[in-house]
């Protein structure tokens, strides 16, 4: 015979433990965001976005950048940690952007960014994956 109670019970601990392992996956890891290294036209540096939430910028093979990126769906939250084109000035380390990805482009629209070196060259480019 089926017993309904003991199925409800064993799927909402199935449920609940679903729920667990999902609380546990970084933000950076969230929303397929496409890793790797990226170049735009015309730019002469990389960005390298990890898979354990860490960016790079680099211009021929010399760390400029070097900081920390979330994501939370279609939304970047990139902060600065050091490096000489760093945003690291009280209130420009974390800037905020949309971020699409499409046929092999990665492409960011600013949300909230009061670092305006990062954010003109960053946002309305094609980065394209190396």
């Amino acid at each position: 015979m089926f017993d309904h109670e003991r199925f409800s019970k064993s799927i909402g601990a199935v449920a609940l433990a679903t729920c667990s392992m999902l609380a546990a996956v970084p933000a950076w890891a969230g929303a397929h965001f496409p890793t790797g290294v990226y170049s735009a036209k015309g730019l002469a540096a990389t960005v390298t976005f990890d898979d354990k939430g860490r960016i790079r910028v680099e211009k021929a093979g010399v760390l400029e950048v070097e900081g920390d990126y979330t994501i939370k769906g279609g939304e970047v939250r990139l902060t600065d940690k050091r490096g000489p084109w760093a945003c690291t000035k009280a209130g420009e380390e974390t800037g905020t952007y949309n971020w699409k990805y499409d046929k092999g482009a990665l492409a960011f629209t600013k949300v909230a960014d009061a670092c305006a070196d990062r954010s003109e060259s960053l946002a309305n480019q094609a980065w394209t994956k190396k």
